[in-house]
């Protein structure tokens, strides 16, 4: 999975704590170009190895085990 943030965003700096608060692996992307060219518009987005997308709301309902990440 891949973290997409900005830097100095307070919202990334929660999405990457309840992620490894939940023990989840990924890889944190600061580079807004990229992100651009994948369509990103909002940081965070965490996106996964199938293309799935999840923005904040999404990473804390599923690090609190309502769900899971696809």
């Amino acid at each position: 999975m891949k973290l997409y943030t900005l830097p100095f965003c307070p919202k990334c700096e929660l999405a990457e704590s309840k992620l490894d608060e939940a023990g989840y692996k990924y890889e944190v992307v600061c580079d807004e170009e990229q992100a651009i060219a994948i369509g990103l518009k909002v940081a965070p987005c965490l996106v996964t190895e199938s293309g799935n997308r999840y923005g904040l709301k999404e990473i804390i309902s599923i690090c609190k085990g309502e769900g899971s990440f696809e």
